[in-house]
Parts: C-alpha cells; structure tokens; sequence
C-alpha cells in the first residue's frame, strides 16, 4: 500500500509526490506499484472475476461524439462490448430479434413520448404472460400472443397538467377526482389481429366471471372506428362509496394495427383519428422528429421536462439548492484558516476547480450565522427558496432520446435543442 507522499501547496495548487496534481495525476503505469495490501488484492480479485464471468474476452470500449449546433446539442454513445451480466439484462432480452419501425407508435405532438421493442417470445414476457394464465385459469390462450413488435405510451397536452402542478401536496386527490381527464394512452402495435380478437374476448369474459354484475361495457363509435367504454355498472355505482374514482372508466379500441388504451375518451378519439388518417390513401405524413434508437426511445417537450421538474420547478430548485449547499462546508474551511482571502480563490487556487452556485448567485459571508452561503439558496440553517425555473433546462426546447441494442453492445443517441433564451 503506497502513502499519499509528501504534500505541497504552491502556486499551482496543492501537488503530491506520489501523485501528481489534481490537474495531471501521475499516470499509473509510472507509479511503479510492486506490491498491494491483502483487502486491495482480495477486492481486485474479487472484482476481474465478476468481470470475468459476465465477459470473459473483452473490456468495455466506449466511444462519445458530441456535435454543437447552434440551436442544438447532440450526443452519439457506443459501448461495445457490453457486459451481458448488466443492468440492460432484461431490456435486452425484452427486445432481443425486434426493432422499432421509423412509423411506430402514435405519432404526433405529444409532451412526452416513449417507444419500446417487444419480442412477445422473450423469455421474460413468457414468464409474465404464464402468471397473467395462473392467475385466469379460464383463459386457455396466450395473452400476448397477439403483441406486436413495439409498445409506446404518450402524454398530451393538455391543462389537466397545469391543474396538477399547481395541486402541490394533494396529487393522489386530484388523480382521483380527475381520473377521466388523464391525457395519456398506450399504443401497442399488433401482430394478429385474430389473436387480439380473441384476447380480448377472453379478457372480457374472464372480469365478467371474477365480478359478475359489477362491470359495464359499451360500445361507441368515433370517425367510422368502434371503441369500448369499460367501468362500474350503474348498478354497482350506486352501490359504491369510492366517490369520483368510482366514475372513471377506461377506453379502448382494437383495431388491426393497433390496440389503444386511454382513461380520457377525447385522447383516444384523437387517436382514432390520426390512425384513420394515416391508413387513408392519400395521407400525409406527420411532421414529427425521427425515433433516434431501435430498442428504446423517449421524445419530450418543453411541457413535458417543466412535468419532470414538479411544481413551479420546485424538485429541480430543491436539487439545485442541496448542490449549492454541498459547497458550504468547504467554504467554511478555506474562510477558517484563510479568514482575509476569498474562500472561492483558495479552493480554485488548492484544486483548480471554481465551485459555482447553481442558481446563477454567488457565495457571501452571513456574520450572523458565521457561515459561508449561497446568495441565491442561503444555507441550511437560513434558507431561501431560489430562482423560478430549472435553471440550465430553461434554456431547452426539447429532448430526443434513442437506445439501440447492437452487436453485444449498445449505441445511445441524443438530440437536445435550444431556445437560446430562458422559456419564462
């Protein structure tokens, strides 16, 4: 085990003989390490044969373009190999033999939408549709043996959100006395109609024969495509006591291409709508951004990241603002032992590394509270709320985001796009 050397500070910051600086570390093949500790041997051990196991012959390459525009940034990862024992185990599994299709899904303007490849053969999905068959005993067919090659779910725009955000610590009441106005749907593509047929009649009958009497199906018809309104009974609403919950229902229509499931019966007419028109003759096409993976895809809008950042932002401002936080104490330091220097410069000075606040403020002296803080979060013991917004997200228009599985690696792509100004 080697010791850190000897320590000094000059100029250039502080500098190991061992070691090097924090900015040019002595590289370890000039280290000269001959000898280890027993802990350090047993976990490097321990580790090159996990690593071993899962990939015997080879190390992880990565590679990461990144090209500036200047309305965008975008990003193309390669890791090829990848490890098989990771993480992506089971997604790769899932979609393993399938590819998203450059049409698939619903395309359109929606806030916030993601694709996935599905191989219906999975071993995954088989172990799932067994359980689903353990579970239904009357129900003798396969119940993903109709799925096609993808599954996408949508968010549309919509003021239900802006009711949401501004709901602050009461979302499950809200969800629930506005169920039927959720603006999201499930697209799954198809691959038999005939089996979707079927799976859905078994479907019907087999929550008819567990609840007999308790359920309503009504079939309605929008622009030519019939769909199914499925809730409570009359009956078993005047009975129920779950208040507006109880009122909800779920829509669905099978077609050949598509099944579409949606709680919000306008967002599945407008659903129905655009697939009508894109089978029609002389359709034109959507003008939507292409999906930029073959295994897993997410597309958002600025709508949809100011979802992600929670009320007026505020789970982006509380991150931001335990960011800023985390400098203090270091501050604190630098201002003890160097009380006439500002604690920026010697840390910038030891480290090379200018810690910035991330609200855009800087870091002041409070006498009061003889501590460092931020001028736009404070400090825990005094805090302040911060800016409005999500600080560098507001500078983001949208997100594009694709994963392909190729070759025993992956390859993910990127495309953010900026306003070039903040959007509020």
């Amino acid at each position: 085990m080697r010791t850190i050397g000897q320590l000094t500070i000059s100029p250039g910051g502080v500098r190991s003989s061992v070691y090097g600086t924090p900015t040019f570390m002595t590289p370890i093949a000039e280290l000269g390490i001959t000898d280890v500790g027993p802990d350090e041997a047993a976990s490097y051990n321990r580790w090159r044969d996990f690593y071993q196991r899962n990939w015997s012959w080879a190390f992880d390459p990565i590679a990461i373009a990144f090209s500036l525009q200047e309305s965008s940034v975008s990003a193309d990862l390669t890791v090829m190999p990848l490890i098989v024992g990771s993480r992506y185990r089971t997604w790769i599994e899932a979609a393993q033999g399938v590819l998203i299709e450059p049409g698939a899904g619903d395309r359109h303007d929606a806030i916030a939408h993601g694709i996935l490849a599905i191989n219906a053969e999975a071993m995954a999905l088989k172990n799932a549709a067994g359980m689903a068959q353990m579970f239904s005993p009357g129900v003798a067919i396969d119940p993903l043996g109709w799925l096609g090659k993808s599954v996408a779910i949508y968010a549309d725009a919509d003021p239900f959100w802006a009711e949401m955000l501004s709901a602050d610590g009461e979302e499950p009441q809200f969800f629930e006395q506005n169920l039927a106005r959720i603006p999201i749907a499930i697209h799954a593509e198809v691959g038999s109609a005939l089996k979707l047929t079927a799976f859905v009649a078994a479907a019907r009958g087999a929550l008819e024969q567990a609840a007999p009497g308790m359920t309503s199906w009504t079939t309605l018809t929008h622009n030519g495509q019939a769909y199914v309104r499925v809730g409570l009974s009359e009956k078993a609403k005047a009975e129920s006591q779950g208040g507006d919950f109880d009122n909800g229902a779920v829509f669905y229509a099978a077609t050949p291409r598509a099944l579409i499931l949606s709680p919000n019966e306008d967002v599945l007419k407008r659903s129905i709508d655009r697939l009508v028109s894109r089978i029609a003759p002389a359709a034109a096409a959507t003008a939507t951004e292409p999906w930029l993976g073959s295994s897993m895809c997410m597309q958002v809008s600025r709508q949809g990241l100011e979802l992600l950042g929670g009320p007026g932002g505020g789970l982006m401002r509380d991150a931001a603002q335990r960011s800023a936080w985390s400098n203090i104490p270091i501050l604190n330091e630098w201002k003890r032992r160097y009380p006439d220097k500002d604690p920026i410069q010697v840390h910038a000075a030891r480290w090379g590394i200018y810690l910035a606040c991330p609200g855009g403020g800087t870091y002041v002296w409070n006498e009061r509270f003889r501590t460092m803080e931020s001028t736009a979060y404070g400090h825990p013991g005094d805090p302040k709320v911060g800016p409005e917004g999500m600080g560098p997200l507001d500078l983001v228009r949208s997100g594009n985001f694709g994963l392909t599985f190729e070759e025993h690696g992956l390859r993910a792509k990127a495309v953010v796009e900026r306003s070039g100004k903040p959007t509020r």
